[in-house]
């Protein structure tokens, strides 16, 4: 009696397991229909996919270090120069080996080992246009209300709302945020070359008139010297130099610089995200004291622009852009866009104001505020 029981036991305790395997089966087939996107395809049987949801935790975990890292080293500059441990004379050589031979190698590395065929072209047509848009409704605004008329400081107000800090402030965050290889952090190469290239010139070719406008010859041969000075600027840019150098090895190399140019090339590109933000730091230096009086109307406009309008407008193009190349919107690469429009204003912006002598202190003033201010934003 005691054998038959405990084999009937064995088949009950048989039957219902199959029946709660068969439960299961169903119920997840069932809920695979009604959510079909809870399911991670490339998840296999076993496979622990939390990583997947912890990713937008992990990249804002990365950029909070990275935001400190940067604004410690501004820091760290500023009182190297307001303490004059590295005084004003001697910081112009930080600034000389940033600008014309760091930053520079670091662009044709880059350019030269991009992988063009990832490239979103939408994005950099949104970019285009964004800035144009704000360039021109800048320039146009600002000349209207000033009086007397000044097409220099329009001139100049245009140049700031749209010249980034794209590699000394943009450069590290994407780093942090992407990483490295990603698709994103390369577009970052050839959105530079939109002020460089296009905007900027209009500027200082109007600039120039400006300048030359208080003179008797004005005719023809006048305006071709204003455009052959500003052009003859352009070329000797190391910056526009190395991006168009760039673009031509990675045609010859095919993405794939020699091992024996890379590794000198990539030592002097590195050493670029660490002075930056330090020479930033120093040239900020006495420019606290310029955020007052006739200047605080004009700076909170140029911020607000640069801050606020400037990356709402770029999320909004770049999400339409996506429509109109693919058909639908990417909102990776549209909140991408917006990142990007946060941003605050190259410092190179501030020599040009020295050099056309236009405003440099309220320049100087409102980059220094910019970068401040647009440091929540990125977060």
């Amino acid at each position: 009696r005691n054998s038959g029981s405990q084999h009937f036991f064995r088949q009950e305790r048989k039957i219902i397991n199959n029946n709660l395997k068969n439960f299961k089966k169903s119920t997840t087939e069932s809920m695979n229909i009604m959510f079909p996107n809870t399911t991670n395809s490339s998840c296999g049987s076993g496979e622990n996919c939390t990583n997947l949801k912890a990713a937008p935790s992990q990249e804002l975990a990365d950029l909070l270090p990275t935001l400190l890292q940067i604004f410690l080293t501004i820091m760290l500059g500023w009182l190297a120069g307001f303490y004059k441990i590295i005084p004003k004379q001697e910081s112009k050589g930080l600034n000389l080996f940033v600008g014309k031979f760091s930053l520079p190698v670091l662009i044709f590395v880059s350019l030269a080992s991009l992988n063009f065929e990832n490239i979103e072209w939408s994005f950099l047509v949104a970019i285009t246009i964004s800035k144009s848009i704000i360039f021109v409704a800048v320039g146009v605004i600002q000349f209207v209300i000033q009086t007397p008329k000044d097409l220099s400081r329009a001139s100049i107000f245009a140049i700031f709302c749209t010249q980034t800090n794209d590699f000394g402030m943009g450069l590290p965050i994407l780093d942090a945020v992407y990483g490295h290889d990603h698709p994103f952090v390369g577009l970052l190469y050839l959105v530079a070359p939109i002020s460089l290239l296009i905007l900027n010139p209009i500027g200082f070719v109007l600039m120039e008139a400006e300048k030359n406008s208080s003179t008797k010859d004005s005719g023809i041969l006048a305006k071709m010297k204003t455009f052959l000075v500003v052009m003859r600027a352009l070329m000797m840019n190391p910056i526009i130099a190395m991006t168009i150098l760039g673009v031509f090895a990675n045609l010859v190399f095919q993405g794939n610089l020699p091992t024996l140019f890379s590794k000198f090339l990539i030592a002097i590109g590195a050493a670029f995200t660490s002075l930056a933000p330090f020479t930033l730091g120093l040239g900020m230096v006495g420019k606290f004291g310029n955020i007052r009086g006739d200047n605080l109307k004009p700076i909170i406009a140029l911020v607000v622009t640069k801050s606020i309008l400037t990356p709402i407008l770029t999320h909004f193009l770049v999400e339409q852009m996506s429509l109109v190349f693919t058909g639908t919107k990417d909102p990776a690469l549209s909140n991408f866009g917006f990142l990007y429009g946060t941003f605050p204003t190259a410092l190179g912006v501030d020599s040009y104001a020295g050099q056309y002598n236009v405003n440099p202190d309220l320049i100087s003033a409102a980059i220094v505020l910019c970068t401040l201010f647009s440091a929540p934003l990125m977060y």
